[in-house]
C-alpha cells in the first residue's frame, strides 16, 4: 500500500487526530503493512509518520 494511502486510510478511521493518526502510522510501517523506498535522513517511524502527516496537510492530499 502507498504512504498516502496508509496515511489516507487511517485519517478516515481514527478522524483528523494528528497524535492518533501518527501513532496507528508508525505501527502500519514497523509491521510492514506500509514501506518507505528511502531513508536517507535516518528518520523514526514516527518522525516520518509526523513529516508525512504535515505534507498532507499542507499539499491537502490528506484528505482526498
Amino acid at each position: 500500500m502507498s504512504q498516502r494511502r496508509m496515511m489516507r486510510e487511517l485519517v478516515r478511521k481514527l478522524g483528523e487526530i494528528s497524535d492518533l493518526v501518527v501513532r496507528a502510522y508508525a505501527e502500519a510501517e514497523r509491521l510492514g503493512r506500509v514501506k518507505r523506498s528511502s531513508n536517507r535522513h535516518n528518520l523514526t517511524p514516527e518522525e516520518y509518520a509526523q513529516a508525512l502527516w504535515r505534507d498532507g496537510q499542507r499539499k491537502g492530499w490528506i484528505a482526498g
